[in-house]
């Protein structure tokens, strides 16, 4: 379980850096120099960083598994 914690908490902390990522370039790069929003909307940071759950539980699910099987 520790470890199905740690794989799906290390995926949601990568893609809420991701996000603050995107956020970042818009807020200076995209003010500077016109370039399309890498955040078009609250929609499309909520459906990112839920897929990034979604999919550290599936790694984290198949890791477990690939384990068991040795």
């Amino acid at each position: 379980r520790r470890a199905l914690i740690f794989i799906v908490g290390a995926a949601t902390l990568l893609g809420i850096g991701w996000e603050m990522f995107e956020w970042t370039i818009d807020h200076t790069l995209g003010v500077r120099y016109i370039m399309p929003k890498a955040q078009p909307s609250l929609d499309d940071t909520m459906k990112d960083l839920a897929l990034d759950v979604i999919g550290g539980f599936t790694a984290g699910i198949m890791f477990l598994r690939s384990g068991k099987r040795q």
